[in-house]
């Protein structure tokens, strides 16, 4: 009797087991415990340099040390800051250590420039406009006028802008009224404002004097512009606010262009026209 054969079994398929994932390169684990280290160390220096400070120093020092700086969009990489030296307040308007002041606020009015929201602490009534592409910044007085360079510092932190190019507009007692320079860098002059810029960055900064003319006092710094300085100081005014317009345009990359225009005598000496009629008519009528 035939019997067939049994039929083989079928072939069973086992699936191989994943193989375990392997550890992390030797240089890799080392890579990221330097990582973890250096950044343990940074915050340690942070630290330390936080305790370092003088517990003696100023409110407004201590607030351009400790106001947060935000990383500057690339956009904003080349802003410029124009920014007129003064004391704050109302009762400071007239005076002719705020001659800074009045030049910066009609060059904002000249090139349409917007109040800015506060973005901290220490940047008040800031207006900003763009010329050229660029983002530009006008920047009033912050404080005291001796604490000039630590203001200035803390508002270009609360913009977001430490790094900016500055303008620094400010009254000066050796030029006589109807006088505007340009400077690209210098010293003080004796100018407690400049000084303490100058403490803060350097002394190569751009600067446009405003001539108020006078002896050196404190007395005639923070008087007032008397009634025939005012109408001479219009014109001033609006050179003045002529000339920081053409630094926004041209931007401090052709500082020589800028410096040969605004310092021409026929532009930086400006005919006291309305003084000169208000005196001759005094005398047509004594």
């Amino acid at each position: 009797t035939l019997v067939a054969p049994a039929a083989a079994a079928p072939l069973a398929i086992v699936a191989p087991s994943p193989a375990p994932l392997a550890p992390p390169a030797a240089a890799e684990v080392l890579r990221q415990t330097d990582c973890a280290a250096l950044g343990q160390g940074k915050a340690s220096k942070k630290r330390t340099r936080k305790t370092a400070q003088d517990a003696g120093e100023s409110d407004i020092s201590k607030r351009a040390r400790t106001s947060p700086t935000p990383a500057p969009p690339a956009q904003r990489a080349l802003s410029l800051v124009a920014y007129g030296l003064g004391n704050v307040g109302q009762a400071h308007a007239r005076q002719r250590h705020n001659a800074g002041e009045r030049v910066l606020l009609a060059a904002a009015e000249r090139c349409s420039a917007t109040l800015l929201p506060e973005p901290c602490e220490g940047a008040a009534c800031v207006r900003s406009v763009v010329v050229e592409d660029r983002p530009c910044f006008m920047l009033p007085p912050q404080g005291h006028i001796n604490e000039s360079g630590p203001a200035l510092r803390c508002a270009l932190q609360a913009l977001g802008q430490p790094s900016a190019q500055t303008l620094v507009v400010v009254d000066d007692i050796a030029l006589p009224i109807g006088t505007i320079r340009l400077r690209a860098k210098g010293s003080c002059g004796g100018h407690n404002g400049l000084r303490s810029v100058e403490a803060e960055f350097g002394a190569d900064y751009h600067r446009l004097k405003i001539g108020i003319g006078g002896e050196r006092s404190k007395d005639h710094v923070v008087g007032d512009f008397t009634d025939d300085e005012e109408r001479a100081l219009e014109g001033v005014v609006a050179r003045g606010a002529e000339a920081i317009e053409l630094w926004l345009r041209l931007g401090p990359e052709r500082i020589q262009q800028v410096l040969a225009k605004v310092n021409r005598p026929d532009f930086c000496i400006v005919p006291l026209v309305a003084a000169r009629a208000d005196t001759d008519a005094k005398a047509l009528a004594a």
